[in-house]
């Protein structure tokens, strides 16, 4: 496993790809284009360690096109999209220290919202949650999200993701009271055909987990709901001693 961190940067975009070399470029441009004063991010790739020629692809665009991007990659043993949330479990510790938010991120996404960054970080300042970016497909609004974000410390109190990623965490937060809609945040995702073989991995994946999913991983739901909540409350008790 080959991991590369960045020291500097409050914003933290994980982004697992796989032989998409041309949608993650396209990804990448859309947010580095939209960003507005607030620059402060970072982006972390992951990519299978048979895909190298995808990272190297990728990498070398990012630095000749946009120098001043703090750019990092994890390259792993491929675990398909089924364990998407290992990816990110990974990729979580090679943020940076200082780091605050995270956007979890895909090659099919291209952000159309200016200034994403300032606003992003301003929903994170004035609520604790999971933050749910309003998503079109296929010129839709999709009723459940697919791009999400996160505060970091969201990790240091449950510890790890489970799967299906955005579902869980949606359940999650709207169980301890902390789920939100961003409506300031559009993002198109353009869905491959079936001929793309990430899309059939995606695919198989979303019928392996099926419908039962939430009561064959309501223990740790559960957890996760109780760890948040006592989170909050403490926040809440700080909060109200510095008033």
């Amino acid at each position: 496993m080959e991991r590369r961190i960045i020291m500097h940067a409050r914003v933290s975009v994980l982004f697992p790809t796989r032989r998409r070399p041309e949608l993650a470029k396209r990804a990448i441009s859309s947010l580095y284009n939209s960003l507005g004063e607030f620059k402060d991010i970072e982006i972390i790739i992951a990519c299978d360690n048979d895909d190298t020629n995808s990272r190297d692809e990728i990498m070398s665009f990012t630095a000749n096109t946009f120098p001043d991007l703090k750019i990092g990659c994890l390259t792993c043993e491929r675990m398909g999209y089924g364990k998407i949330n290992e990816y990110f479990n990974l990729m979580i510790p090679l943020t940076s220290p200082n780091s605050e938010m995270i956007l979890f991120w895909g090659d099919d996404y291209i952000m159309k919202t200016e200034d994403w960054t300032t606003i992003l970080y301003n929903h994170y300042k004035k609520s604790f949650g999971v933050y749910f970016l309003l998503v079109k497909r296929g010129g839709k609004i999709l009723p459940n999200p697919t791009s999400f974000a996160l505060p970091k410390k969201w990790f240091n109190v449950v510890g790890s993701l489970g799967n299906p990623i955005d579902s869980w965490l949606a359940e999650v937060g709207k169980r301890a009271g902390c789920y939100y809609k961003l409506n300031d945040l559009l993002v198109i995702e353009e869905r491959m055909s079936l001929s793309d073989e990430t899309q059939r991995d995606t695919e198989i994946a979303k019928k392996a987990w099926g419908k039962d999913w939430k009561s064959r991983s309501s223990c740790k739901i559960n957890i996760d709901v109780e760890m948040i909540r006592d989170y909050m409350l403490f926040l809440e008790s700080n909060s109200n001693q510095d008033k």
